[in-house]
């Protein structure tokens, strides 16, 4: 079933929708290749039609106020042809979204406010905005989009519920929205029946969402067999879904259970929880008391912290004697500097500190960074899932809006968007390395993650080529200066990237370059206080660091390195996905 539906895309698609199948924007540009592809396959011609239907009904589903999306599946020439048109029962959901939908004729006001992230301000707009058009669903669609960001899915909620009081959002989208805010607001005992009410018409016009937001629903309710029952219908429907399969898979392998108190120990060795900072006295204040309430059910000596300060002049010392003084000296060390030496230099000092280089493991913690209770026992039992990886990371999500997925598994995306779809793959990278072009992108990380909120689809462990520095769990013995037996790809992280930024993303790349790989357990989430998209409040100094190491990044690998790095990814990641495809046909055949 699944197994045998993968075997037969073609490989360029299949390994953009393994990396990741969600997300208007996404799913939109992966529709566009797919019917590009038609003509280099005329003898798949009629199915690569149908996929490009489903690929394009699926981003409408990720954004279901889009009017513009909506008016193409309703066209009657819309791509696929009739057969491949959802059942008549949405028909008439799409065909009002895309008559009444309609963006505003002048947006720098609200690109003004976007760019600033001036959340309040923003809210007023759209409510001032949606009272003066009640029937136009652009603007509870700007308001979804908005608390996806902000975090207020309760005044998003209400947005959506005025709307469809006014007509501008048809019955069975607003139900969905309703659920699907409820269930952010830690609500899914509310979002179930709206949800179950609504499945019969999702099974009957192959309406996927609605079926993959009752199955999280359920689960959360502690109906582990409804839950995964309807995402194996979800997956019927979308048998190219391979963002739901992981997640599927790991769920039957019961991986979301893992890492438990049942667990013998966090970590298969000790290990060394290491922070460094610079006059964040609040934020590590916090930090460190997540730390020290998800180590009292630890076993003594399983975990310690080092605390490097980088020449703070705020209240940091102050906090960093509080929490000394609770800890004991035999779990917690500072190391005092008397200037910022910046991220990679901070990394490699504690790396080289006696006390972290006699345990197994270093955990990189960000002074901003909010661990759950179990979030060691997640690491351990990502470790034991795969013990071959250089680096085992986890899901960040934003701290004031935690369903905003910051990061989550990281994979390489090479120039012309899905690279691998491009007309001549290696000749558009090399092109983008070209010296001159000092604001090109030879290749970047994926960013699938970002695109949709965060409902639970991303829990989930795999393979990938890098996790984030917010939460980097590493063993030591890779982090010390490589000797002539050692295996290469280790070291510690490099000066060229001072004071910070991608230091950590070059040393995962580095790590791969060498044939190897990192690890991200989805079934861990830390929340992260600095917020998604800081950079629009970076001075230009900080800017301009940014882009300079984002250039130094791209070409200390050059062309050759990236292409072998992603192709060895692609084919880890393919591996991984047909072993879980596999599981899958079994489930659903029983």
């Amino acid at each position: 079933m699944l197994t045998e539906f993968w075997k037969t895309l073609p490989a360029p698609l299949a390994a953009a929708l393994a990396v990741g199948s969600v997300g208007a924007q996404r799913l939109t540009a992966l529709a566009e290749a797919t019917s590009r592809l038609r003509a280099a396959n005329p003898a798949e011609a009629a199915a690569l039609s149908a996929l490009t239907m489903d690929l394009l009904f699926a981003a409408w589903e990720d954004d279901p106020l889009n009017g513009s999306l909506a008016r193409v599946l309703a066209a009657p020439a819309a791509p696929g042809g009739p057969a491949a048109r959802p059942a008549p029962g949405l028909a008439p959901v799409l065909a009002a979204v895309a008559a009444a939908w309609a963006p505003p004729p002048d947006s720098r006001y609200t690109d003004r406010l976007l760019a600033r992230c001036d959340f309040a301000k923003l809210r007023t707009h759209v409510e001032r905005q949606a009272a003066a058009a009640p029937t136009n669903p652009y603007w509870p669609q700007f308001g979804l989009l908005l608390a996806q960001h902000d975090g207020h899915w309760d005044w998003a909620l209400e947005l959506t519920e005025r709307g469809a009081g006014a007509g501008a959002i048809p019955a069975p989208l607003a139900a969905f929205l309703r659920a699907r805010a409820l269930l952010l607001l830690d609500r899914p005992a509310e979002a179930e029946p709206p949800l179950a009410d609504l499945a019969p018409l999702a099974q009957a016009a192959r309406w996927a969402a609605p079926l993959v937001l009752l199955g999280e629903v359920r689960l959360r309710l502690g109906g582990r067999d409804q839950g995964l029952a309807a995402w194996g219908a979800a997956l019927r429907a979308r048998p190219w879904h391979a963002t739901l399969a992981l997640g599927l898979a790991d769920r039957l392998r019961g991986l979301d259970r893992d890492g438990g108190p049942r667990d013998a120990a966090p970590l298969p060795g000790p290990a060394r929880i290491l922070y460094y900072t610079w006059n964040k006295a609040d934020d590590l204040h916090e930090s460190l008391r997540s730390v020290a309430a998800s180590m009292t059910a630890l076993a003594p000596g399983d975990a310690a912290l080092t605390v490097l300060d980088n020449g703070s002049t705020d209240a940091t010392g102050e906090v960093l004697r509080a929490w000394a003084d609770r800890f004991g000296p035999e779990t917690f060390e500072t190391v005092r500097l008397p200037v910022n030496v910046g991220a990679p230099a901070a990394r490699n000092w504690l790396a080289a500190l006696p006390s972290v280089r006699e345990r197994e493991f270093a955990v990189y913690l960000d002074d901003d960074a909010i661990v759950p209770p179990d979030w060691l026992r997640r690491l351990g039992a990502a470790v034991r899932a795969y013990p071959d990886a250089e680096a085992w990371g986890c899901r960040v999500v934003d701290h004031a809006a935690p369903a905003l997925i910051q990061s989550a598994d990281l994979h390489l995306e090479l120039a012309g968007r899905f690279g691998t779809l491009a007309e001549d793959p290696e000749a558009t990278l090399r092109a983008a390395f070209d010296p001159g072009r000092i604001t090109a992108t030879p290749f970047d990380v994926g960013d699938a993650h970002a695109l949709v909120p965060d409902t639970g689809l991303f829990s989930y462990v795999r393979p990938c080529v890098s996790v984030t520095g917010c939460c980097h769990l590493l063993r030591t013995a890779r982090l010390q200066p490589p000797g002539p037996g050692d295996a290469p790809g280790g070291g510690g992280f490099s000066l060229a990237f001072s004071p910070s930024q991608y230091d950590d993303l070059e040393r995962d790349l580095r790590a791969a370059r060498a044939g190897g790989h990192a690890c991200y357990q989805g079934f861990l989430a830390v929340r992260h206080m600095r917020r998604s998209g800081s950079q629009a409040s970076l001075n230009r100094a900080q800017q301009g660091n940014s882009l300079a190491n984002k250039y130094k990044l791209h070409h200390l690998l050059g062309p050759d390195a990236v292409l072998r790095i992603a192709a060895e990814d692609e084919a880890r990641v393919r591996r991984d996905l047909l072993e879980r495809l596999a599981r899958i046909d079994d489930f659903l055949t029983r």
